[in-house]
């Protein structure tokens, strides 16, 4: 049986406190399953030590690389980025804020036997009130608007890097995650589930949460729906 072929893709932004330990749980989850890696990083123009704190870390890792912003590109074209430098048949991305831990790794490759993604749901969000209520809504909107079941479409989720190439995703916003899911599944692509463990945020604010970026992955959805 051939190696498990896995890119791991962490994106990080002013995460100097814990950028250095997602790296090195990931790192030590690889080589305990033998597989096959690399890992690739990349610092969105971050304004604290997160690239120098890069920089050192590839030093003891071969297998990993990275790419360095000049500016700030946001959240979901830094995810696009990653996505499509990743050269090994399996793809999953990490933030490097810590909130998913790559010790769930093992079990989603576990799970991954007759399925295209795996999506690493949250047995429970570590967010705000708000962040809940609106994580809820948009979930249930996506179920009601398209009659699928995409179960939390914000997760981290293992897929195979066929299915990264070959949907080509229009939206720019958190909706992007739910557009590539939608089209996969319209194209017969298998997805899957498995729950997991999501952690407090240690240091930094979630980009995600601002107002503008909710406000336009909901316009997205509705567009999407009625006119793509």
């Amino acid at each position: 049986m051939s190696a498990l072929s896995l890119s791991v893709l962490i994106s990080a932004y002013n995460e100097e406190a814990t950028i250095a330990a997602v790296f090195q749980q990931a790192r030590d989850v690889l080589e305990t399953l033998k597989a096959d890696f690399e890992i690739i990083l990349c610092d969105d123009a971050s304004q604290d030590s997160t690239k120098e704190i890069i920089k050192g870390l590839l030093t003891s890792c071969p297998q990993a690389r990275a790419i360095y912003h000049q500016h700030n590109q946001g959240m979901f074209k830094t995810f696009e980025e990653l996505y499509q430098a990743a050269s090994k048949d399996w793809v999953i991305l990490f933030p490097g804020d810590g909130q998913w831990s790559p010790q769930l790794l093992p079990q989603a490759v576990q799970a991954i036997a007759g399925y295209d993604v795996v999506i690493a749901a949250r047995l429970q969000k570590q967010y705000t009130v708000f962040r809940k209520i609106n994580s809820w809504f948009f979930n249930s909107l996506v179920r009601i608007l398209y009659g699928v079941d995409l179960y939390d479409i914000g997760a981290v989720k293992l897929v195979r890097r066929g299915l990264l190439q070959g949907i080509h995703v229009k939206t720019q916003s958190a909706f992007c995650e739910a557009e590539r899911l939608l089209k996969a599944h319209k194209a017969g692509y298998k997805i899957g589930v498995i729950w997991v463990q999501h952690y407090d945020r240690r240091a930094g604010n979630a980009g995600g949460a601002r107002l503008k970026y909710i406000v336009q992955a909901f316009k997205d959805l509705i567009v999407f729906r009625f006119f793509y």
